[in-house]
Formats: structure tokens, sequence, C-alpha cells
């Protein structure tokens, strides 16, 4: 049986946003060491990456749409990694997390 769980990201309050990689092992890593995990307070957090196992997102499980932040995770196209940006009129993106 599969839990369906939701995370979304808060707005940024005019800091830059973050960006992330995903690393070989699927973990989404922030480029200052931090990762993307799931909470069950229903948000996405960044915490050290030695203790976001087992809640650490995989790049697959990053999809849907709700109209809740007004902020989109989008993969840059000319190098790896995603970016956290304004979603500019676009539905903003909803984190699922299958476990």
């Amino acid at each position: 049986m599969h839990i369906r769980g939701y995370a979304w990201m808060e707005p940024c309050n005019g800091m830059p946003p973050k960006i992330w990689e995903q690393l070989p092992t699927g973990q989404m890593m922030a480029y200052d060491g931090q990762c993307l995990v799931y909470t069950n307070e229903s948000y996405l957090d960044a915490v050290p990456c030695d203790e976001a196992y087992p809640w650490f997102f995989q790049g697959d499980t990053i999809s849907l749409i709700a109209p809740q932040s007004n902020l989109c995770l989008t993969a840059k196209i000319d190098e790896p990694g995603y970016a956290v940006n304004d979603c500019n009129g676009q539905p903003s993106s909803r984190w699922d997390r299958i476990f």
C-alpha cells in the first residue's frame, strides 16, 4: 500500500531561490549541501543530507500541479539542477511524495 503525501514550497520573501541538483542516488541536493525532504507538516524543508534519509525526495516524485505558493520547481535547461522560481502566471508546482 502506498501512502500519498504532499508538500509545498513557501514564498521566498525576497530571498534568492534555492538551486538543487539531482544526485545519482536520486536525492535532490542544494549546492549548499542541503537536501529537499518531506516533512509530516506537509511542506518541504532543507536539512543536512546525512539527516535526510529516508525522507529525501526522489527526482521522479516531483510532479502534479496545485494553486498554492506561486512558486515552481523548474529544471534548468543549460545545466544540471532545479530552481525555485516565480511561476510567472503559470500554476504553481506541488511535490508529490509516494512512500
